[in-house]
This record gives structure tokens, C-alpha cells and sequence, in this order.
């Protein structure tokens, strides 16, 4: 029924409602009521809600090889979303690290950056005064496309080089994905 646990939605579901039974024991619109969407990012949309407590009952019938009761995915449930936490403290002090910076404000009116992306950019990336250029940039990320190609070979489309930070290149893709997810001018592109 869930596929990541990590997700704000599934952290606040699995501690309160964690096995099929539980889902059905305060009846459907006491789940619906509970689950409803919430005005911020991370939610589920009403019809995957539904969708969830439609697979509740055909799930009872399942039987779970390591008996893990209601109980143990609790306390699992409240072990991950305490690790999230640290992580998110780790989080706060980069942000906290980074934002004094010269070059934090420059990634800030970029659509769909925030505090942790530029915090995860700018620890990529360095200092982004010393790149001269976007060209010194793309290398740097490993973006630059490169072309083998000899006399007697058949002429093949460029790839990206992938020599370079691979963490920054993770980074500019994920912003790469929120961009097409929810502008929609690059949507339509």
C-alpha cells in the first residue's frame, strides 16, 4: 500500500494506521476525515486516499513472513521518522552554514529552489564566483556532451561526459524534475 516510507504523508499514516486492520476499524469516512489534503507540498490527493482504503480489505487476508504486529511497525514507524529528524537538524545547520554566503541569495529567485536545494548546489559546487562561465559549470557537473567519432565510423548522437561531481548532477536533475512536475510553462516544453 505504500511504496516509500520516507514520504511526510507515509510518516504521519504508519504510526497511527499502520496494518489494514487498522485502517478499517474506524470505518471509511473517519479515514477520508483523517487523511484529508492539507494545504502544503507532500500530501496525498483525495482520490490516492480513497485508493488506499479501497486495498485495505483485499490486504487482510495476507500474512506477513517475519509477524510483524501493529505494535513493531509503530515503534519502526517512529525510529525512521526520529532519523528524518536528525537529518533534517544536519539540514538546518548547512542551511544555517550557507545562507551568510555571497552567492546563496543568486540561486534563490530560481523557480523551484529553496533553501535545501541551494544549500545541496552550493555545497556541490563550490564557490559559484570562480566559474567564469555556464560553460565551466556544465563541466563541472559533468553535463558537457562529448562526440567520438573517426573517419570510417558510422556518426553516433553525443552523451553527456559524466566526468564531474555526480552529486551535482543529481542535484540539477532533481530541480530538472520539480521544474517539469509543477511549471507549467517548462511543462508544456
Amino acid at each position: 500500500m505504500i511504496q516509500d516510507r520516507t514520504q511526510p504523508t507515509s510518516l504521519r499514516l504508519l504510526p497511527l494506521q499502520p496494518t489494514p486492520e487498522s485502517i478499517l476499524r474506524n470505518g471509511r469516512e473517519h479515514f477520508l476525515t483523517a487523511w484529508a489534503p492539507r494545504p502544503r507540498c507532500g500530501q496525498w490527493r483525495p482520490r490516492k486516499v480513497q485508493q488506499r482504503y479501497a486495498l485495505a480489505p483485499q490486504r487482510l487476508g495476507l500474512k506477513d513472513p517475519y509477524q510483524i504486529d501493529e505494535f513493531e511497525i509503530k515503534a519502526l514507524a517512529y525510529d525512521l521518522a526520529d532519523a528524518l529528524g536528525t537529518q533534517q537538524w544536519w539540514l538546518d545547520q548547512a542551511i544555517a552554514f550557507l545562507e551568510p554566503r555571497p552567492d546563496f541569495p543568486l540561486l534563490m529567485p530560481l523557480p523551484r529552489i529553496g533553501k535545501p536545494t541551494a544549500a545541496a548546489l552550493l555545497t556541490a559546487i563550490g564557490d559559484i564566483c570562480q566559474s567564469t562561465t555556464g560553460t565551466q559549470l556544465v563541466t563541472r557537473a559533468g553535463l558537457a556532451s562529448r562526440l567520438c567519432a573517426s573517419g570510417a565510423s558510422i556518426r553516433r548522437l553525443p552523451k553527456i561526459s559524466r566526468v564531474g561531481s555526480a552529486y551535482l548532477r543529481h542535484w540539477l536533475s532533481h530541480d530538472a524534475l520539480r521544474l517539469v512536475a509543477h511549471a507549467p510553462h517548462v511543462k508544456a516544453y
